[in-house]
């Protein structure tokens, strides 16, 4: 219902409109139009189209694994058919290309403890079997954490009031932290630490868990 304005005519059946706004939508009408004598006759309007640009991704987050890589998730666009994703080293800096993927998660490799990238994802869609490109989301952080031990065992000590606690092994940690609570919950407090893969806590009550 509002003001329609002229912006270009083709002579096949599709038109790449350019320079548009991310945050609006924009509605479209066609018509035939045809030369005489060299004199233009146009046909009826089409019903409206509307459509938007593809947006960037959005609710991005960065988390740790395994202590030499980062995985980033975010929620779906809607029309988008993959996602590509960059990696930069601080939080304005060039982007380098990282990947590419058709799902909501992606992980980046390589890395090492405490290394620091900010990624960007940005949204495609494919287009009369080309690929197109959606907004680019905003930097996101994210920080490469040790990676976090698997405990295996939990069983005696070798007396009647101790436990031998056992675990993976963390790559590039130097000791390991015991924490201890009667709760799964809540009230744990530290006990020891220790440079191996196992720790004997001794002095127990029988009674508790």
């Amino acid at each position: 219902n509002g003001v329609y304005e002229w912006i270009g005519a083709v002579s096949g059946t599709s038109f790449t409109d350019t320079n548009l706004q991310p945050w609006k939508t924009y509605y479209y009408k066609v018509y035939g139009t045809v030369s005489y004598d060299g004199v233009w006759y146009n046909g009826t309007w089409s019903q409206d189209a509307s459509g938007k640009l593809l947006a960037a991704p959005g609710n991005i987050h960065v988390a740790s694994r395994g202590g030499n890589a980062l995985v980033v998730d975010w929620d779906p666009v809607s029309g988008a058919s993959g996602y590509e994703i960059y990696v930069s080293k601080t939080s304005d800096g060039n982007l380098t290309r990282a990947g590419v993927t058709e799902t909501c998660e992606f992980e980046y490799s390589g890395l090492q403890t405490d290394d620091v990238r900010y990624l960007v994802i940005q949204s495609l869609c494919t287009v009369d079997g080309e690929t197109g490109i959606g907004e680019c989301s905003a930097y996101v952080k994210g920080v490469v954490e040790l990676a976090i031990p698997q405990i295996l065992t939990v069983g005696p000590g070798g007396a009647n009031d101790s436990l031998k606690i056992t675990w993976t092994q963390a790559p590039k940690a130097e000791s390991y932290g015991i924490l201890r609570s009667e709760s799964p919950d809540s009230g744990y407090q530290w006990i020891g630490a220790v440079s191996g893969l196992s720790y004997t806590d001794a002095g127990l009550d029988p009674q508790k868990t």
